[in-house]
């Protein structure tokens, strides 16, 4: 009997992580050198792409080059989850020196 309901157990969380919208990303937030940002058109488009993506799944490494493309000079990228709906991306940008 206790087999049972440890299968159903299993099962359940199985599916409330693979199937349910529960960890669906519903909002994120950018931040750039310690200052939240929201004007980055080109970043908040590719957040948008990964609205209703599975928050577990997320491919952390593949979000980060795609980052490097839109703005090559981003030195450091953190990309935290915020369980069960949020993600945070941390950006730190090389300190701009004039030639």
């Amino acid at each position: 009997m206790a087999l049972i309901a440890f299968i159903a157990l299993l099962a359940g969380l199985i599916y409330i992580i693979s199937f349910s919208h529960f960890f669906d990303i519903k909002s994120w937030e950018i931040v750039e050198d310690g200052i939240k940002i929201t004007t980055d058109e080109r970043l908040n488009q590719l957040m948008q792409k990964q609205k209703n993506k599975n928050l577990i799944f997320i491919n952390e490494e593949q979000l980060t080059k795609e980052i490097k493309t839109i703005h090559p000079e981003v030195k450091k990228i953190v990309i935290k989850k915020l369980f069960p709906t949020k993600i945070r991306v941390e950006i730190e940008k090389y300190p701009i020196v004039a030639n």
